[in-house]
């Protein structure tokens, strides 16, 4: 399942994210509507059974930095950490 949302924020713009169904997930429900406006720790949708996982992906102009330190993407060979954070915690802030 793929999203698209549209930030309020000019700077932010548009920010993608991928459901990713493993091998025994037998569908992933999306419980938002096409146009429906959400805010922070609104349910988006959820997985059916199984292993899941999921990535986020942010404009290329966007230079941002995370909790758990700075990604660029323009660096070969250098990439985000992976590490679990807790809903509604800090993630990362944009960089003028």
């Amino acid at each position: 399942m793929v999203m698209i949302i549209k930030a309020d924020n000019p700077l932010i713009g548009y920010i993608g994210l991928i459901f990713i169904g493993m091998v025994e997930v037998s569908t992933c429900v999306s419980v938002v509507k096409i146009g429906q406006k959400v805010k922070k720790g609104d349910l988006l949708g959820h997985f059916m059974f199984g292993g899941s996982s999921h990535t986020i992906l942010f404009q290329k102009h966007l230079n941002l930095t995370f909790a758990d330190g700075h990604y660029e993407p323009s660096v070969p060979g250098k990439r985000a950490t992976g590490k679990i954070q807790l809903m509604g915690s800090y993630l990362a802030h944009i960089d003028p």
